[in-house]
């Protein structure tokens, strides 16, 4: 049994326990909003999970949880719907690997396809729309970032050696404060 499988078992077993708890009908249960707080938990999970999949969209999750469209669509309404958090989440992903220090060897478009879009312009229209920036942009913000946070690191260092120095001539200074009068 495939681990998907194992969990789609796990989900319908889930949803029967609860239904038998709550004495409702299995098909009921799937209204009750404790479970579809649970279901929309494991969903998210999933979308996570698979990010890169270029095949992931509405279609893959109703066959993967077995719900209704109306019903999986009611669930991120508040979302703008489950392909917008499905882009949102792979524009996300992309933003932090093209800000990633280090990563600026792979290309954009290496990028864009490793976070599940299908092509370059619908990526590119999309990230701009998101960040209103280019992915360019956001590979030089990082570069600025990563550059300013070695900065921050020199210049703490010279702190802490500086406060080192301070208290170590704290501890061989004579103390004055003890005057015999």
């Amino acid at each position: 049994m495939k681990c998907e499988d194992a969990l789609a078992v796990e989900d319908a077993a889930i949803a029967l326990l609860v239904a038998g708890l709550s004495r409702v009908r299995a098909l009921d249960a799937v209204d009750d909003p404790s479970l579809i707080h649970i279901l929309r938990r494991r969903v998210l999970e999933f979308i996570d999970a698979n990010l890169s999949q270029p095949e992931l969209g509405p279609a893959a999750l109703l066959r993967r949880f077995n719900v209704s469209r109306a019903h999986l669509y009611r669930m991120f309404a508040n979302d703008g719907g489950v392909a917008k958090v499905i882009r949102e989440k792979r524009l996300d992903a992309a933003y932090r690997e093209l800000t990633k220090p280090g990563n600026s060897t792979r290309s954009i478009t290496e990028i864009a396809y490793g976070c599940g879009f299908s092509g370059n312009t619908q990526f590119l229209r999309a990230f701009r729309a998101r960040f209103g920036m280019t992915p360019t942009d956001a590979r030089q913000e990082g570069l600025l970032l990563a550059l300013a946070d070695s900065r921050l690191s020199s210049l703490q260092s010279r702190f802490a050696d500086y406060a080192e120095r301070f208290s170590l001539s704290a501890w061989n200074a004579p103390d004055f404060s003890r005057t015999v009068s």
